[in-house]
């Protein structure tokens, strides 16, 4: 799959896992190979065009320019969103209920700072939030999609100190609340962390200063009702995160919603249960199959990955767009999809131009 020519992206993102993919020359284009700690196999998978397998499952893809695209896979046609001259590439966040799309960053010259949500329904994004260039924070969903929490903090090479701050955003109006709590941080020099509760009632937040007095405050606003209330809290290196108390309990956060290009999974099942893809019981030894169990109980190995301990696992499942495509990538970024229907495989993308972020 193809964008223009002159929006070829460069790699930027660090491929952490390092590792190799050797596969026989029958279907060396599948899985191309790679030399890293150790070796895997792919089985021999018939690589076929991604136009042949008729995804009508658009795909949304955010270039490292900052350019968001809405992707035809069974036509290969790239719509493009207006741009918005980012100065590289933003950070994303997809909604739970997989509407909307947070994407946010720098632009060019660091003239300021933007927030743009784009609405897959009606193919049409807006600004949400601006404020001057450094100090802005990643953009959080609510668990039930009804808000999102943007965080802002004062950096000394801001012109102004306006846009500051904790902003929640109703994703019913995209009208924007600036949440004042009641901190004894001094404003200049409090940096926010905000999370959501497990059950989405309620948004957590912890700021902590950056004058060098390494003092930390918790607070918790709920929607609802619009109350803000001071609580306990602590950073636990276990889990490398903040964790929320009230009278003595720690409160469930949670997990936040990541672009697919982000996800690494171990397993997964399809969106109407019927197939199920999972790293076999082998994924700690050297070397372990992806398989696809299906409704029919057959079990069919896609993919062959190893572990080492300079690199981790070299396989890892990105998840099904419908009910009978696979996403699945390597160590290098380089995404495929497998068929359910036909046991065939494609590109997803091709070579380095695979480095994008991309959600569905």
């Amino acid at each position: 799959m193809h964008p223009p020519s002159h929006l070829a992206v460069p790699l930027t993102l660090l491929a952490f896992l390092i590792g190799s993919v050797h596969v026989p020359d029958a279907v060396a284009a599948v899985l191309e190979p790679q030399f890293g700690c150790g070796k895997a196999q792919s089985p021999g998978l018939k690589k076929v065009p991604l136009a042949s397998m008729a995804i009508k499952t658009p795909l949304y893809v955010v270039q490292e320019s900052g350019q968001l695209f809405k992707v035809d896979l069974s036509r290969q046609v790239w719509t493009s969103i207006p741009d918005h001259e980012f100065d590289s590439m933003p950070s994303v966040r997809p909604s739970a209920n997989r509407r909307w799309i947070s994407y946010s960053g720098s632009r060019k010259d660091y003239a300021s700072t933007q927030y743009w949500i784009y609405d897959r329904q009606t193919n049409t994004d807006r600004l949400v939030l601006e404020h001057p260039a450094w100090g802005g924070g990643i953009p959080v969903f609510s668990p039930d999609s009804k808000f999102l929490v943007i965080t802002a903090s004062y950096d000394k090479r801001w012109g102004r100190q306006s846009g500051e701050g904790t902003f929640v955003l109703d994703t019913a109006t995209w009208r924007s609340l600036p949440l004042k709590l009641p901190t004894s941080i001094a404003t200049k020099h409090a940096w926010a962390s905000p999370h959501w509760s497990k059950d989405g009632t309620e948004l957590l937040i912890m700021i902590r200063s950056m004058d060098g007095s390494d003092k930390w405050e918790y607070f918790s606003y709920r929607p609802s009702t619009k109350v803000v209330e001071k609580m306990a809290g602590r950073y636990e290196s276990k889990i490398h995160g903040q964790v929320f108390t009230r009278r003595g309990r720690d409160i469930p956060v949670s997990e936040e919603v990541r672009a697919r290009s982000d996800v690494g999974l171990e397993s997964e099942h399809s969106p109407g249960g019927k197939w199920r893809a999972f790293l076999g019981k082998e994924s700690q030894k050297k070397t372990y199959p992806m398989k696809v169990v299906g409704p029919n109980g057959v079990v069919r190995e896609i993919a062959y990955g190893h572990y080492e301990n300079c690199e981790g696992n070299t396989l890892y499942i990105t998840g099904w767009i419908d009910e009978q495509h696979l996403v699945f990538r390597d160590h290098s970024f380089n995404y495929r999809v497998f068929e359910t229907s036909t046991g065939n495989t494609a590109d997803l993308f091709n070579g380095e131009e695979s480095m994008r972020i991309f959600d569905w």
